[in-house]
């Protein structure tokens, strides 16, 4: 497999696992980072508008549609993107044929490693403190 194709599918398993984490930004940021490189290096390109199916605090809401290899990304758009890009109207469910199977720790691996980017070291050594003097 290419390594273009191993970041697309890498993108494709962060973005999945993003929409149900409790704490997404790493995970949205990785993603972000990932196809921003991607289009500089000319391995995937902007397709065009498209709108949200969920609309946040406004009457429509548009996001770029992205390919890379034989994947589709969405992406927030840019003022220039706004402008540049043509609309391609709302967006239509895009059905899988190929499975992926990458975990989500291999799939951010690869992600980091493409893009330099590394976690921010929480302050905290566990993750759950209980307020109940029982528990301390």
């Amino acid at each position: 497999m290419d390594k273009i194709k191993q970041i697309a599918e890498a993108i494709f398993i962060v973005n999945l696992h993003s929409k149900t984490a409790l704490d997404p930004t790493y995970l949205y940021q990785l993603k972000q980072a990932a196809i921003q490189q991607l289009i500089q290096e000319g391995h995937a390109k902007k397709i065009g508008l498209q709108y949200t199916n969920r609309p946040k605090n406004c009457r429509q809401h548009s996001l770029v549609l992205v390919q890379c290899s034989d994947l589709l990304f969405h992406i927030p758009p840019t003022k220039t993107d706004l402008k540049a890009l043509p609309h391609l109207g709302k967006q239509v469910p895009i059905k899988r044929t190929t499975k992926i199977s990458l975990s989500l720790k291999r799939a951010k691996y690869y992600l980091e490693s493409y893009t330099h980017i590394v976690p921010a070291k929480n302050s905290s050594s566990s993750g759950f403190e209980s307020s109940s003097p029982y528990f301390r």
